[in-house]
Order: structure tokens, then C-alpha cells, then sequence
């Protein structure tokens, strides 16, 4: 009689422990998913309803596919290239068109002798930067709009 008794009570705590459990994991659950979604819906309205967010947007990716390997993150210290930070800035004497000419390819703005291009090809010993001359303008304005944040 005590064995059975003994067995009924561990029954009921491991049916206690189950529910219990459940129970954790219920809330954790919903935690998450209610997360999630708002998580999910603060991406829509900033990145997709927003212009000026989805350029950022647009120019992080950007950013991440085609500068980061030179260009550090944290757009103030140097890598393997310049920190971008304030690169509209350092550029600003000069039409916009340049820069973007410099992006694109900056080995034909070095042929042409022109004086920022020269300037930092030296500075950075002669090492060109990288062409991405499939980048359109707008490209071109969402990576600095990013860069420059």
C-alpha cells in the first residue's frame, strides 16, 4: 500500500513538472512570436513606407555587398581602404559626379589626373579602388546617404 501511494504521488509531481513545462514554454512562445511581429512590422513601416529609410536600406546593403570588405563598418577608422566617414566632405570642391566617377572606377579618374583622385591613390599607395561601374546613381547616393548617417 505505501509502494502505491509512493508511486501515485511521483505520477502526480511528473504530471505537475509536465504542466508546468507547458506552461514555460507556452509563454516563451508567445513571447517570441509577439516579438517577432512587432519586430516584422517596425521593418515595414521604416524600411518600406518610409523613402528615407528604405534608402538607408537600400544603401546598407549596398554597403555590405560591395564596400565592407575594404571599408570599415564603423565608418571612422581605416582598413584596407580610407574610413568613409565624411567622404561627401572631403569630395565637396569637386562636382558630385566625380565621386560617383571614383566609386564607379577610379582607375580611369586617376588616368585623367584628377587632383583628389591622384591625391588618394598616393595616399594610399597606389592601390585603386575597386570598380563597380554597375552602380546607377541612386545606388551611388544610398551608400553615401548610409555612409554618412
Amino acid at each position: 500500500m505505501k509502494e502505491l501511494k509512493l508511486f501515485n504521488s511521483i505520477i502526480n509531481l511528473t504530471w505537475i513538472g509536465v504542466v508546468f513545462m507547458i506552461l514555460i514554454l507556452g509563454t516563451t512562445m508567445f513571447t517570441n512570436f509577439t516579438y517577432k511581429e512587432e519586430t516584422k512590422d517596425v521593418k515595414i513601416i521604416d524600411v518600406v513606407k518610409s523613402p528615407i529609410n528604405k534608402n538607408l536600406a537600400i544603401g546598407k546593403a549596398l554597403f555590405k555587398s560591395k564596400c565592407a570588405a575594404c571599408h570599415h563598418k564603423n565608418m571612422k577608422d581605416d582598413l584596407t581602404g580610407p574610413a568613409l566617414g565624411g567622404v561627401t566632405e572631403r569630395w565637396s570642391t569637386y562636382p558630385k559626379e566625380d565621386l560617383y566617377n571614383w566609386i564607379r572606377n577610379s582607375s580611369r579618374l586617376i588616368d585623367k589626373k584628377h587632383p583628389k583622385a591622384l591625391e588618394i591613390w598616393e595616399e594610399w599607395n597606389y592601390s585603386p579602388m575597386s570598380s563597380f561601374v554597375e552602380l546607377s546613381d541612386k545606388e551611388i547616393e544610398a551608400i553615401l546617404e548610409y555612409v554618412e548617417m
